[in-house]
């Protein structure tokens, strides 16, 4: 006789160690936390992301502990939590955020695991198609990526790992506002 499973997908739920140090700068200062946390994390349920923690910075700037599920992109994070504590709070006190921010991933990955990651993107996506596929190959750009470094464009600082944690810098304004 086979014993009965313990744990079924009816009695479990996926948990995730997905978690973002998220930093944001408003024009102006927002009411204190507790007056709106609740609130955001309910709002977010449906973009997958969740507030652990808040801090509020003597500069003015709101550096935030976030969790998200793995299929969030870095840039999603940012819009649900502007774009629903801005429409939280309309009424109280509106609040205009300054287009730079910072998101970095807090976690245990190392650049040698994002590394292996990123040279098996090409293996990992393949079309559907085999004969298609065998064709294109040829037209298949390979990417060697430092994933340790900066890199710097016009509009903004993009990926990089520092001491295991990704970072991605959103728009800047100056040289300043990327990592050296």
């Amino acid at each position: 006789m086979t014993p009965k499973p313990i744990y079924t997908p009816e009695n479990c739920s996926s948990a995730y160690q997905l978690r973002w140090s998220l930093t944001l700068f408003p024009h102006q200062t927002l009411p204190p936390a507790e007056l709106w946390l609740d609130r955001l994390n309910q709002a977010m349920l449906p973009d997958h992301v969740r507030v652990l923690e808040h801090t509020q910075r003597p500069n003015g700037s709101e550096l935030l502990l976030v969790s998200t599920t793995p299929d969030v992109i870095p840039h999603a994070v940012v819009r649900a939590i502007k774009g629903r504590l801005q429409h939280l709070l309309r009424d109280e006190r509106p609040v205009k955020w300054q287009r730079n921010f910072r998101l970095t991933s807090v976690g245990d990955a190392s650049a040698a695991i994002v590394n292996q990651y990123v040279s098996k993107q090409l293996a990992h996506h393949p079309l559907a198609d085999l004969e298609t596929n065998e064709s294109m190959r040829e037209f298949q750009l390979r990417f060697d990526v430092d994933v340790t470094q900066v890199i710097n464009s016009d509009q903004q600082c993009s990926w990089s790992i520092c001491d295991g944690g990704a970072s991605c810098v959103g728009p800047r304004r100056t040289m300043a506002d990327c990592p050296t």
